[in-house]
């Protein structure tokens, strides 16, 4: 199904402080994102502003379909404030605009997880984010149950749990200072939880999913992994996203956008 996009002027419904420099961003948006997949993204930006000039890629954390008496869509975005423009949207009230386009990316493939009936999600920092919508969709409509990796450099940056626990999502958090949960990267003993028949979904820093695949690729397992990059479009038409895979078909490397061919990629298609 051709992936609908579509760039408007959005609302702020309202937004809330999960965290040191961590917010969670709700906007009001058209139905067209109820059709949003998993492990997806959109582009904002400040329609009022040229400064900062680039959209900000942010992976769609949830949507929401109001019960009031109007219709109402409720779009979540999670992010951390690193810079000029997620510091601006920080200082976001309700009622304040924000141009959207999405949804964009290709997301996880829910599909291929199959007969798996051990789903393990490793998520590092705010790229938890990516994550509630596979986990809804595989424990509430697949059945199968979730287990969560969870890792961040202290506890104080470790959001969000809350909202896996409520739906079932079993979790085991790491702090690479020990603050909180088992002291070390998330991927320490990610081999302790794989068996044959386990379907990995992994999304961070590329030194954290580069460290998930080896694992991974040591037990048999080809991992899914949703690869953060720098954008400037969303949509693949400034090439600014490149990363290299290797073509199953001939084995040539070529240079792919993480926008539009991923940002989910197999692990043994990159080319580390």
């Amino acid at each position: 199904m051709p992936v609908m996009m579509k760039t408007e002027t959005v609302k702020v419904k309202w937004q809330k402080k999960i965290g040191p420099n961590f917010y969670l961003l709700n906007l009001s948006v058209n139905n067209d994102f109820l059709d949003a997949r998993p492990g997806q993204f959109v582009m904002l930006s400040f329609p009022d502003r040229i400064d900062p000039l680039l959209p900000r890629p942010m992976c769609i954390y949830s949507i929401i379909e109001s019960e009031c008496e109007y219709e109402e869509v409720i779009l979540r975005i999670g992010y951390e404030v690193v810079g000029k423009g997620t510091t601006l949207m920080s200082k976001l009230k309700p009622g304040d605009e924000l141009r959207c386009t999405g949804q964009l990316g290709n997301g996880w493939d829910l599909e291929s997880i199959g007969n798996s009936d051990n789903i393990i999600l490793v998520a590092g920092g705010i790229s938890i984010t990516s994550f509630f919508m596979a986990a809804e969709e595989i424990l509430l409509i697949r059945k199968k149950p979730v287990k969560l990796l969870y890792g961040a450099s202290t506890a104080k940056k470790l959001v969000l749990t809350e909202d896996f626990k409520q739906i079932g999502v079993d979790i085991i958090t790491y702090t690479e200072d020990g603050t909180r949960g088992r002291k070390g990267m998330v991927s320490t003993n990610l081999d302790k939880f794989l068996n044959k028949n386990t379907a990995v979904l992994a999304c961070g820093p590329n030194r954290m999913l580069e460290a998930v695949y080896r694992i991974c690729k040591k037990n048999g397992i080809n991992p899914q992994l949703s690869f953060d990059a720098r954008m400037a479009c969303g949509f693949g038409v400034c090439l600014g996203c490149n990363i290299k895979i290797r073509d199953k078909k001939d084995g040539k490397v070529r240079q792919v956008r993480v926008c539009k061919e991923g940002p989910v990629f197999m692990g043994d298609e990159v080319v580390w």
